[in-house]
């Protein structure tokens, strides 16, 4: 896991962002083209993610069930006790945007820090 290797995520932001698409799909509308899979740290939130943008991209509406259901679908092996435990305790969230930027801005720092790595490794 990421974070077990030291690079930059937040696991809350990532928990955040997924409890409030779950929560109300139209929020999908602002913050989709911004984010992708690559910026979701564990498989299960790249699982996630992508389910609801398969939907999201389909013209379905996205909800907690409508997820499940898509995901088991695809065998993606997510579990509904997660999906639920992603909504508890998830405010609406008025500065949704704030997290997506924390999460991009991780996305592009884990890059760099690969980048670097592959430059050392060559060296």
């Amino acid at each position: 896991m990421i974070e077990e290797r030291g690079l930059p995520s937040s696991l809350t932001c990532e928990r955040l962002i997924l409890g409030s698409v779950l929560q109300d799909g139209e929020v999908l509308h602002d913050i989709r083209p911004l984010l992708s899979q690559e910026d979701f740290t564990t498989e299960t939130h790249r699982r996630i993610w992508a389910r609801v943008c398969e939907l999201y991209d389909a013209g379905r509406p996205v909800d907690i069930t409508i997820v499940f259901h898509a995901g088991e679908a695809h065998g993606d092996g997510i579990q509904g006790f997660y999906l639920a435990d992603l909504i508890v305790d998830v405010p609406r969230l008025s500065h949704l945007h704030e997290h997506v930027r924390l999460l991009k801005d991780m996305t592009v720092r884990r890059k760099m820090m690969f980048a670097l790595q592959h430059m050392t490794n060559r060296c």
